[in-house]
């Protein structure tokens, strides 16, 4: 039972991490229906979970990340006036990197362990239903993908630092400022996943150090394996169907789920 729960958690946050309807949020919400889940550390198998999504990231966007980093690389050299997109989008996202950065290193545990209750990740999902369908109605696509600048990479950096919110999700907060900036959904998205991956790598070496002298039972380790492998196969399979969904459809489909999900935690802990 341990084995298939594992693996119902790690294709949950596999899913959730990408989509904007909040992984954190879900987690909380399925440790509260499964708390006799403990034959591994919460902690140890939620850092797993966490992992295995960014595995996913990296094999998902490698070639991109090894274009970024290597245009970014020489943008130091003789031609460095001469910066290509790659190079820009490099300093994007190390400058939008920054807000989360700092806010999760300092506060990141408060915020968590205070707001870390179901009543909290359900109206945080109502609030974040009803941002997604009124950033719908009013904006406008207006801007080239290639336009993003320094001050849009501040914007969605501080929308990324929300998500330490359980309930406002990471990819959600970025998204929307995304495209409360003029940005199409795909290529929002885009962005948001390729800034995610400093915040998400930083909070994974954070959290193995946090967890390093636990001592941890074989079948636990198993647990764990299920876990991250699991969250690393849905997650890229969340990111290839997003990013396409997004050239199609927009947030209202999320925007729905979230405040439907929202009213279902708050009208269950009512009863």
């Amino acid at each position: 039972m341990d084995y298939i729960l594992a693996a119902v958690f790690g294709i949950i946050q596999g899913v959730t991490e990408f989509f904007p309807i909040s992984s954190s949020g879900h987690l909380v919400v399925l440790h509260a229906l499964f708390p006799g889940f403990t034959a591994a550390d919460e902690l140890a198998f939620d850092v797993a979970l966490h992992w295995g999504t960014l595995v996913a990231l990296i094999f998902f966007f490698r070639r991109d990340i090894i274009r970024i980093v290597a245009a970014w690389v020489k943008s130091f050299g003789r031609q460095a006036s001469a910066a290509t997109d790659n190079a820009r989008l490099a300093w994007l996202i190390i400058l939008g990197t920054i807000p989360a950065a700092v806010i999760g290193w300092r506060f990141e545990r408060t915020i968590t362990e205070a707001l870390r209750s179901t009543v909290w990740v359900g109206i945080m999902l109502i609030i974040g239903g009803l941002v997604f369908l009124l950033i719908e109605r009013i904006v406008k696509v207006r801007r080239p993908d290639n336009a993003w600048r320094w001050p849009d990479a501040v914007v969605v950096g501080l929308a990324q630092a929300l998500a330490f919110i359980p309930g406002i999700s990471r990819s959600g907060s970025t998204i929307v400022a995304g495209r409360a900036l003029g940005f199409r959904h795909a290529t929002a998205a885009r962005f948001s996943f390729l800034l995610s991956l400093p915040i998400v790598f930083g909070a994974g070496v954070k959290e193995i150090s946090e967890i390093s002298q636990q001592t941890l039972a074989s079948q636990d380790w198993l647990i764990l394996l299920t876990g991250f492998l699991t969250a690393l196969v849905t997650g890229v399979v969340a990111i290839s169907w997003l990013l396409r969904f997004f050239e199609r459809h927009s947030l209202r489909g999320f925007a729905y789920y979230r405040l439907a999900l929202g009213a279902a935690i708050l009208i269950a802990l009512l009863v």
